[in-house]
C-alpha cells in the first residue's frame, strides 16, 4: 500500500510538467505532442547520462569485485536501453508526423 502511493506520487511529480511545457495559449495539438516529445527527450537524456556516470563510478569503485562489475555493465545496458528507446520514440513521432503530412 505505501510503495503504491509513492508510486504514484513520483508519477505524477515527473509527468505533470508534461502538461505544464505541453500547452501554450494558442497552440495546436500537433505543437503540444512536438513540446512534450521535446521535454521527454530532455528527461530520457539525463536519465542516460546519470545511467552512465553511476555504471562509471561502479565500475571505478569495484576494486575487482566481479558482481560490482557485473552490476556496472547492467547500469551502461539501462543506459544504452534507455537511448534506445528515446530515439526509436522520437522517431515514431516523426514518422507519424510525416504521414499525417505535418
Amino acid at each position: 500500500m505505501k510503495k503504491g502511493k509513492i508510486i504514484t506520487i513520483l508519477f505524477t511529480l515527473l509527468f505533470s510538467p508534461l502538461f505544464v511545457f505541453g500547452i501554450e495559449s494558442g497552440q495546436d495539438v500537433i505543437d503540444m505532442i512536438e513540446n512534450v516529445t521535446g521535454f521527454v527527450w530532455i528527461l530520457f537524456t539525463i536519465a542516460a547520462t546519470l545511467s552512465f556516470l553511476y555504471a562509471g563510478f561502479l565500475y571505478l569503485t569495484a576494486q575487482g569485485d566481479a558482481t560490482k562489475i557485473a552490476t556496472a555493465g547492467k547500469a551502461v545496458m539501462y543506459g544504452l536501453v534507455g537511448i534506445a528507446v528515446a530515439i526509436i520514440g522520437l522517431g515514431i513521432v516523426s514518422i507519424m508526423g510525416s504521414l499525417m503530412g505535418v
